[in-house]
């Protein structure tokens, strides 16, 4: 079994060798992972995708090198953050905070599927077939975002809301 090693800026990740689909799939994958994060990064810098991609180039830029291209407000920790945050929410620096971290647990697959069941009017038979079988299969279950649905995009049934889900799973 062969290993590849894909560069992701700030280090590398390891990817065993598959089918030719699998890689297909891993690639598209990225690919549509990298374009989320750098519109999300364009929007929230107020640059064009143009702009980004020009100062970015495609890279992960930490620390000095990321402020120095504009990517990060500021360099700092959890402290500095506070800091940034009491001052733009005007709030006195000495005034002591409480910071409350929020979790939310991850929905099944089955609760998505069944959230935009019923929101839509008249859900395609694929859905609720689909939902059916997460629902009542036996055995050993797993989440694996993203392929169940680039399996069923080809599918002459397979509707587009099923884009729509593979973005919600993968912002996750």
């Amino acid at each position: 079994m062969s290993m590849k090693l894909l560069d992701v800026g700030l280090g590398r990740i390891r990817r065993k060798d598959g089918k030719p689909d699998e890689a297909e799939l891993f690639s598209r994958s990225a690919e549509r992972a990298y374009h989320q994060f750098r519109d999300k990064a364009a929007f929230s810098r107020s640059m064009s995708v143009d702009e980004m991609e020009e100062v970015a180039q495609g890279r992960v830029w930490a620390g000095n090198d990321a402020a120095s291209r504009g990517l990060v407000d500021a360099i700092g920790g959890l402290s500095r953050a506070v800091a940034i945050a009491k001052q733009k929410a005007n709030i006195p620096q000495d005034r002591k905070v409480t910071l409350v971290e929020l979790s939310r647990p991850s929905p099944t697959l089955p609760e998505i599927l069944s959230g935009i069941g019923s929101t839509l009017v008249g859900v395609d038979i694929t859905i609720k077939a689909l939902l059916q079988d997460l629902t009542f299969s036996e055995g050993v279950q797993a989440r694996m975002d993203g392929i169940l649905f680039e399996r069923l995009e080809g599918h002459s049934n397979a509707n587009p809301i099923f884009g729509l889900i593979k973005d919600y799973l993968s912002s996750l």
